[in-house]
């Protein structure tokens, strides 16, 4: 078991979620901070990873930085080209501090989007900095191409003036 931090190698919206930096509209004189989507992709042969052969039982890859104050609305995966393995992998999307949180057990052998682990309620404020990874199970993954998204907010930003707001 290894764990891989692809956050600086990796390509798509920025890599890393800095992307939330500059995710904002501005109507007049007030910050509004909008969703934004993020992306990666990563070959699971990728030689500059892991020397081009593939990801074992229990490997973890860091695809996403998440910095502290991030709203992560929703995350899923798509598997590209689909996942060669020697026998039954299966494909984890968590944070670094919680597992399954995004995507649990999902088989990776075949072109698609993976299911939601938590039937649509994956909304989570990040307060401190974490990663999102993907945990490999069961086998190894020795090819395949995989997009990780992510749809985010910057949580740190200040919006209007809370004295004013009424419910």
């Amino acid at each position: 078991m290894a764990t891989f931090n692809l956050t600086d190698l990796l390509s798509g919206s920025d890599a890393a979620l800095s992307v939330v930096q500059g995710g904002s509209l501005v109507d007049g004189n007030t910050r509004k901070p909008s969703p934004r989507m993020v992306e990666v992709f990563f070959n699971c042969e990728d030689a500059d990873i892991n020397s081009g052969s593939g990801f074992a039982s229990g490997d973890i890859a860091k695809v996403m930085h998440v910095p502290a104050n991030t709203l992560v609305l929703a995350a899923g995966l798509e598997v590209l080209v689909a996942v060669t393995s020697g026998g039954s992998v299966t494909l984890d999307l968590d944070s670094g501090k919680a597992a399954n949180l995004y995507v649990a057990a999902f088989d990776p052998t075949s072109i698609g989007h993976a299911p939601d682990a938590n039937a649509g309620s994956q909304a989570r404020l990040y307060t401190t900095t974490d990663t999102i990874d993907v945990t490999f199970n069961a086998d190894t993954a020795t090819a395949g191409r995989i997009r990780v998204w992510a749809l985010v907010v910057d949580a740190d930003q200040h919006v209007g003036n809370f004295a004013t707001w009424t419910a």
